[in-house]
């Protein structure tokens, strides 16, 4: 039989399973229920039925019943549930001398969710010496080691195990996956799309590269990655993974169009089959990520020049393109507000300057004279006292039906602790609105404010969180090109959870935004959809500004003809003073705090970020 009608039948049977779960008669007759095909559901992020295939699977042995755990613990992270999954792992850890390694590599995934950086590089390397060969944990001490201020070192590091075993599959996908957080998901295609070119029979290759295309927005180059990373698995006899892989296809391509355009049955043309590369861009020295020079000669022809990006390519938290001039829709109760005058270009803090250099003197001066000399001495840097947060081991639940989705963001709590600063398009025409913070504390919150300028609303709680921790108007200062941009907040829930804030770092790029725009600010910091509203704070924890968007690199793609990396924007704290009726507060660059580890900013940062969840 060919093997084309070999992936059909498979597919046939992904639609038995996504109509009538694992129990329907043509799936037990035809793919057996295996640990395989479990993990193979997992990791195309398949987790009902995952979920419901493990039930359904009865372990035949103490290395199957610790596998069994591991993969019950990672449905638990997936539902954003460390905690939970913490226990399955411990109890795999204990089942079998087989499975150690990995259980210990999903111990250290679990303890990263919940901020514990110390402890998960330490079961990382536990999993590393039961088991060298277990890459994936490099990818757990390449995260700690980013989020400890070592992101450029990491990435040398990776790429240079991924150098000492070229033809290894694991190390590959390891290292794409540290460049989609670093440089970015561009960068991430360009080296998987090189490793297949060379291994064109590495499934997995296959299969993660159909991940990152999906994610964005190049959907039938996807599932032609996938489609092939099904057979290559078809083919080596691992039917529990092409199963997967077909499964995922008829959940994301229930009418079969673009499975038809990706095997060019389509009668119109399908896009280009491989996503081009960025051209490399000389990155400044500033930049936590840069790469090394390549050693492939620079392409024949210069790439297209894509035209200055606009507000129109930039998408909202629902996926809308905001508009090109703003616009305010208030709560039903209110009227649409006018849009009100452009603001004019802000001006930069000036960095401090040194005190003049003591005059040197023959004799120690007097008494009176020394203490005044020494009171015109700076004192060093103050380094904050970071005592750990208390989390709840289970977060209170937010009070919305069973079964019944929500709309979510991020937001920041301001001072006093009752007030919280999101984006405008995250609660805009929202009836119940609820907030949890980085502790699990929720709270119910309504709007209070909206702006008339800028994408931000004011929401205020009744009681604030037991921390009582919150941004100081005098933390605020607005960003300056160079220094160091954190992003903390609660991206992408339905796949990664919504228990615990993430966080990502990389530098301000540009103190104004698309088309030079003065109320916002560029950065390299990663976001995705649902980090909208959340903070970007600078390494000594003041807040520069909140998250608001990105290009949509698709769509420029799309328009363009050029393929161009992610750029984040967020607006200016001088914008929340603003619209708050506040005055700034003069805070010289590189005055207050010393900077801080990122560990100590995200214990510290987790009690004033919220999510933001909200229904009609």
């Amino acid at each position: 039989m060919p093997m084309m009608q070999k992936y059909a039948i498979l597919i046939v049977t992904a639609v038995g399973i996504a109509a009538a779960g694992v129990a329907s008669v043509s799936f037990a007759e035809t793919i057996k229920p295996s640990l395989d095909l479990a993990e193979g559901l997992i990791d195309v992020e398949q987790y009902d039925q995952a979920g419901a295939l493990l039930d359904k699977i009865i372990a035949d042995g103490p290395a199957a019943d610790a596998k069994l755990d591991i993969l019950r613990g990672r449905l638990s992270l997936a539902h954003g549930n460390p905690v939970r999954a913490l226990e399955y792992f411990d109890k795999a850890s204990t089942r079998s001398l087989d499975r150690e390694a990995e259980a210990y590599l999903y111990v250290a995934e679990a303890k990263m969710a919940l901020g514990q950086i110390a402890p998960a590089r330490h079961d990382a390397l536990l999993a590393l010496k039961s088991d060298p060969d277990l890459v994936a944990a490099e990818l757990v001490l390449a995260e700690a080691d980013k989020r400890a201020g070592h992101a450029a070192e990491a990435l040398a590091h990776l790429e240079k195990l991924s150098r000492a075993r070229p033809d290894d599959v694991d190390r590959a996908i390891v290292l794409a996956r540290f460049v989609a957080e670093g440089p970015g998901r561009g960068a991430a295609i360009a080296e998987l799309q090189e490793f297949v070119k060379v291994h064109p029979d590495a499934a997995a290759a296959d299969e993660v590269l159909g991940g990152f295309l999906w994610s964005v927005g190049f959907k039938v180059e996807a599932l032609q990655a996938r489609i092939a990373a099904g057979e290559l698995y078809l083919t080596a006899g691992k039917t529990g993974r092409a199963v997967a892989m077909a499964t995922w296809i008829k959940a994301v391509d229930g009418d079969g169009r673009l499975e038809r355009q990706a095997r060019g049955e389509a009668s119109e043309p399908a896009p280009p089959a491989a996503v081009q590369p960025p051209v490399a861009q000389p990155q400044a020295a500033t930049q936590p990520l840069a790469r090394a020079p390549s050693d492939e000669p620079p392409p024949a022809h210069a790439a297209p020049q894509a035209p200055p990006p606009t507000t129109e390519l930039l998408p909202n938290h629902n996926g809308v393109s905001l508009p090109t001039e703003p616009s305010v829709s208030a709560p039903a109760t209110q009227a649409a507000l006018p849009p009100a005058p452009a603001t004019p270009v802000l001006a930069a803090p000036e960095a401090a300057q040194p005190p003049a250099p003591l005059p040197v003197a023959a004799t120690p001066p007097p008494e009176p004279e020394r203490r005044q000399l020494a009171s015109a001495i700076p004192e060093p840097p103050r380094r904050p006292s970071v005592v750990p947060a208390v989390i709840l081991s289970t977060p209170e639940p937010l009070p919305f039906a069973p079964g019944s989705t929500y709309l979510s963001g991020s937001g920041i709590v301001l001072e006093g602790g009752r007030l919280i600063v999101t984006n405008r398009h995250v609660i805009e025409g929202m009836e119940s609105i609820y907030v949890r913070n980085g502790t699990g504390h929720v709270r119910q919150a309504r709007v209070i404010k909206i702006s008339r300028e800028d994408d931000l609303a004011l929401l205020e709680i009744e009681t604030q969180f037991p921390e009582g921790a919150a941004f100081q108007f005098a933390e605020l200062v607005d960003p300056a090109p160079g220094r160091s941009a954190v992003v903390m907040g609660f991206p992408l829930v339905d796949l990664l959870g919504d228990n615990q804030p993430a966080l990502t770092e990389g530098i301000v790029a540009k103190t104004t935004g698309l088309g030079n725009d003065p109320k916002t600010f560029q950065m390299t910091t990663k976001i995705n959809k649902g980090n909208s509203g959340g903070p970007v704070f600078d390494r000594q924890g003041r807040l520069m500004g909140v998250t608001v968007g990105q290009t949509d690199a698709a769509d420029i793609y799309r328009k363009t003809g050029f393929m161009v990396e992610d750029m984040n924007i967020g607006i200016k704290a001088d914008r929340i003073l603003h619209f708050l009726g506040r005055s700034a507060t003069a805070t010289p660059v590189g005055g207050g705090n010393a900077e801080m580890n990122l560990e100590d900013l995200y214990q510290m940062m987790l009690p004033r970020v919220v999510l933001v969840a909200a229904q009609r």
